[in-house]
């Protein structure tokens, strides 16, 4: 048995009875994220993050050598800041692992709080979110924290948005896509532009722009920004698939929605999401590193189909049935790369 499904085939069960025991729920998160936090070298980025562990030094060792440190190998200062506690208090490198997957699924739980049935919300976000759960774990925290600052804006609680986002950036970078998305947004209110004209545009205008050979002036533009990012404007592009899948995706959504003749701010937000989605890959099916920000991007259609799913309209139904099963054979893909669980040990 593949254990990596565990909590997906819990949460899917728990879901179709709708066993809301909230008591219970907190038990499966506690539980679940206990279970990714503790594994051990299981997954193809575990080392690595072990290497960066090892290497930083601990907050005992002065703030200026932290400093020094965060300057020379580029990551965000608040990932380095938690492994220099960690360091100083003479944990292991199973307790970063422990606090970021506590972290996500802290997030997720709160997400899924947005919708009526969030044993189903969960399952459904798990398959879709795996590699951020369990291999990315930087992006994983910087996913979850990202989507939950986007739904408090939506909720009209602007203030912690904003400070959850910054706390976000100060973990993973690719958080940066926070300001654009809510940036638009208030231009498209402020200005009362119609929204699926903007739509639309967005559209027709990522065709050709995933024609462009934009390769090495991207590479160029990331390497400015952070050098870190040079080994991967070295890798080699993904395929024109992944551009079409979002292409796809979002014909759907447009379809599903356009004879809405009111949307909530909610539903907005997301639309402005999935379009920087779609304008993100056409681009980074070129190039591998900006996959992490259209990612982060896939969680709009994913968000507003999740919370549709509950509609009886048999559209958004049909609809959300089609992305769930896609989630699973997602899940089964991701699951690949794993090799069998083991727990922490050293």
């Amino acid at each position: 048995m593949n254990f990596y499904a565990i909590p997906f085939a819990v949460s899917l069960l728990m879901g179709f009875f709708n066993r809301r025991n909230r008591y219970i729920y907190w038990l499966f998160i506690f539980l679940v994220a206990l279970f990714v936090g503790l594994r051990g070298n299981v997954d193809p980025d575990y080392l690595n993050y072990n290497y960066i562990f090892n290497i930083s030094p601990s907050i005992g060792e002065g703030w200026g050598t932290l400093v020094a440190h965060i300057e020379e190998v580029k990551l965000e200062p608040v990932f380095l800041l938690v492994v220099s506690f960690l360091k100083e208090s003479g944990a292991n490198f199973v307790f970063l692992n422990l606090i970021c997957s506590w972290v996500c699924f802290f997030f997720l739980k709160k997400i899924c709080a947005f919708n009526e049935n969030y044993w189903i919300s969960f399952s459904y976000i798990y398959a879709n979110a795996f590699v951020g759960l369990w291999v990315q774990i930087r992006f994983g925290v910087a996913i979850f924290l990202t989507a939950y600052a986007i739904l408090l804006f939506s909720e009209k609680h602007k203030i912690k948005s904003i400070f959850i986002f910054v706390v976000s950036m100060l973990v993973q970078s690719a958080s940066i896509i926070y300001l654009p998305i809510i940036f638009s947004y208030r231009i498209i209110e402020t200005f009362k532009i119609n929204i699926w004209k903007f739509f639309i545009f967005i559209f027709v205008f990522s065709i050709p722009l995933s024609l462009l050979p934009l390769r090495a002036q991207i590479g160029d533009f990331l390497i400015f920004f952070n050098q870190r990012y040079f080994e991967y404007a070295l890798e080699g592009g993904g395929t024109y698939i992944s551009f079409l899948y979002r292409v796809a995706l979002i014909s759907v959504l447009f379809f599903l929605i356009k004879k809405d003749k009111v949307l909530e701010e909610f539903e907005k937000i997301m639309m402005v999401m999935v379009m920087f989605s779609l304008l993100i890959w056409a681009i980074a099916w070129q190039f591998p590193i900006l996959y992490r920000i259209g990612t982060l991007c896939d969680t709009g259609f994913l968000l507003f189909l999740n919370r549709k799913i509950y509609s009886r309209r048999a559209k958004y139904l049909f609809a959300s049935s089609i992305i769930f099963f896609v989630g699973v054979i997602r899940l089964a893909s991701a699951m690949q790369p794993m090799r069998d669980y083991i727990p922490f040990f050293e």
